[in-house]
């Protein structure tokens, strides 16, 4: 029998995090593509993610509809969150380039989330968002995400690029500071579990 899950966070009902989202007026929009492996995982960020951005969209799937994502993409400038790949051919783009050519609200923000592999994978499959410019950012802290296992040192949750890419480009870190609320709640919560033994 399958246990209830929060419709907004789709975690389970007694591990919702929502009441410890807080809502951020983004102008960048962001467009989260999720693995549907991702999905439901437990330590996942890309949800609390999305659900503190106002201005924001979501899709899960691996492989997508071209003409219906173009679509979704046709009225603004869009860079891809992700990072420099020795085999991609994709153009980077610096945050100051970007604020200079391009109005804040004219510019929208593609994230991947999944594993490395998973991601790797949804760009094979659907290459025109491998085309897409590269956002190059440099994150100011070191991650506070250390409830999963990490490529390297300098990998971040989905939540923490997000945050930082949006706090560049809008040059406002202050307005993006709560956005860590619910990854605090989340990192907290499962270390609880791994204290206890329970889930």
């Amino acid at each position: 029998m399958s246990r209830s899950r929060c419709e907004a966070c789709l975690r389970l009902e007694k591990l919702c995090l929502c009441d410890a989202v807080v809502s951020v007026d983004n102008v960048v929009e962001v467009l989260f593509l999720q693995h549907p492996l991702e999905t439901l995982q437990v330590k996942n960020t890309a949800r609390l993610a999305y659900l503190s951005l106002q201005n924001a969209q979501w899709l899960a799937g691996e492989s997508f509809d071209e003409e219906d994502l173009l679509k979704r993409l046709a009225d603004k400038s869009w860079v891809l969150l992700y990072p420099e790949t020795v085999e991609d051919q994709a153009p980077l783009v610096k945050v100051e380039q970007l604020r200079e050519k391009v109005e804040l609200h004219n510019l929208g923000l593609v994230v991947l989330d999944g594993t490395w592999r998973k991601t790797r994978k949804m760009l094979f499959l659907n290459p025109f968002l491998a085309k897409l410019p590269r956002l190059q950012i440099c994150m100011a802290k070191k991650s506070e995400y250390d409830i999963r296992k990490q490529k390297n040192a300098q990998t971040y949750s989905t939540l923490e690029a997000v945050q930082q890419a949006l706090s560049d480009l809008e040059n406002n870190s202050q307005k993006y500071e709560k956005m860590t609320d619910g990854l605090q709640a989340l990192i907290s919560q499962q270390k609880s579990f791994s204290q206890t033994g329970a889930h």
